[in-house]
C-alpha cells in the first residue's frame, strides 16, 4: 500500500460535500487548506452574506501521519485525488499555497478584487437581452454591480447591470 509524502496534493470531492469531505480529513489527521470567500447575494429584497469555495469540488490537504491513499479515496465526500498517470499524488508546491493564503482578509477568507473596471472602460455585455452590445463603464454602484452607458436607438442610456453580465472589450 502506497504511503503519501509530507507535501500538498488537491482532493476532488463529490458535488457540494466539500465540508463533510474536509470535517473527515481533518479527522484523519491531515493538514487542510479550504480557500473560501464571502459574496452577498440579493434575493428577494435581501442581502445575505454566503460563503463559497474558491475552487469549487477542490481543496488542498498534506499529509503529515502517513495516511494510505485508499484511505483518503474512500473517505466520505471524497471522489478522488488529483494524480499523476502512475497514480501518485499531483504535488502543489508550498509557493502555490502561500500565494492562495496571501490574499486572505483578517477573517480568513479570500478578498476578490470587485473592482475590475474603471471609469471609461470599453466593456461588452455578456449575458441578458443585451447580449453583445458595446457599451462604457460609468462608476461600481456596489460589490455587485455598476453603471453603464449605451448607445440604444440613436440615443445613450445609462442603466444599472450586474458586473457578472460585462466583460472587457478587446
Amino acid at each position: 500500500m502506497k504511503k503519501m509524502s509530507n507535501n500538498w496534493f488537491c482532493i476532488y470531492t463529490n458535488a457540494r460535500e466539500e465540508q463533510i469531505a474536509f470535517n473527515e480529513l481533518l479527522h484523519l489527521g491531515l493538514d487542510i487548506y479550504f480557500p473560501r470567500y464571502k459574496r452577498t447575494i440579493k434575493h428577494a429584497r435581501k442581502c445575505q452574506e454566503k460563503i463559497f469555495s474558491l475552487f469549487p469540488r477542490y481543496f488542498f490537504a498534506k499529509n503529515n501521519n502517513n495516511v494510505s491513499f485508499s484511505s483518503i479515496r474512500n473517505t466520505r465526500g471524497v471522489s478522488d485525488y488529483l494524480h499523476n498517470c502512475d497514480g501518485s499524488p499531483f504535488r502543489v508546491k508550498q509557493e502555490v499555497i502561500d500565494l492562495i493564503k496571501s490574499r486572505e482578509d483578517s477573517s480568513g477568507y479570500i478578498k476578490i478584487n470587485s473592482q475590475r473596471f474603471t471609469n471609461g472602460d470599453k466593456i461588452v455585455l455578456t449575458k441578458g437581452i443585451l447580449s453583445s452590445i458595446k457599451a462604457i463603464f460609468l462608476n461600481q454602484s456596489d460589490s455587485e454591480s455598476g453603471k453603464i452607458l449605451i448607445n440604444l436607438l440613436g440615443r445613450e442610456h445609462i442603466l444599472p447591470t450586474p458586473l457578472d453580465y460585462l466583460d472587457r472589450q478587446y
